[in-house]
C-alpha cells in the first residue's frame, strides 16, 4: 500500500468540488454551512486512497492553495479530520487554516 506524499492538490480539488456543489444549495434552509473532509478512513481498499499523513499537511501551503476559494464560498468553517491518527485541521474566514488535535477519551 502506498499513498501520495503531497495530499494538498487532492484536498484542494475536493474543496473546489464541494464549493461548486454548495453554491447550488438553498441557503434559506440553514444558518451556516460547514464542510467536513474525512481522511484515513479505515475501509478495506480505501485507506491508501484517503490517507493523509499529518506531517505532509503544510498549513501555509494549504492556505495559499485554498483560502481564496473558501473565503468566497458558502462555507463558514471547514474541518479536515484524520480519523486514524486523530488529527484535525480547521479553517475559518477569520483564522484561515490551522492545526488542532482531537482529544481522546
Amino acid at each position: 500500500m502506498w499513498a501520495v506524499a503531497d495530499p494538498l492538490p487532492g484536498i484542494v480539488a475536493r474543496i473546489a468540488d464541494k464549493i461548486d456543489r454548495a453554491t447550488k444549495y438553498d441557503a434559506s434552509r440553514y444558518s451556516e454551512l460547514w464542510l467536513l473532509i474525512s481522511s484515513q478512513l479505515p475501509m478495506p481498499g480505501a485507506v491508501a486512497a484517503t490517507f493523509v499523513f499529518a506531517p505532509f499537511v503544510n498549513v501555509q501551503r494549504l492556505n495559499e492553495m485554498s483560502h481564496h476559494l473558501l473565503a468566497t464560498s458558502p462555507f463558514a468553517a471547514v474541518h479536515l479530520h484524520l480519523a486514524m491518527t486523530h488529527g484535525l485541521f480547521l479553517w475559518s474566514r477569520e483564522k484561515q487554516w490551522y492545526a488542532n488535535q482531537v482529544v481522546n477519551g
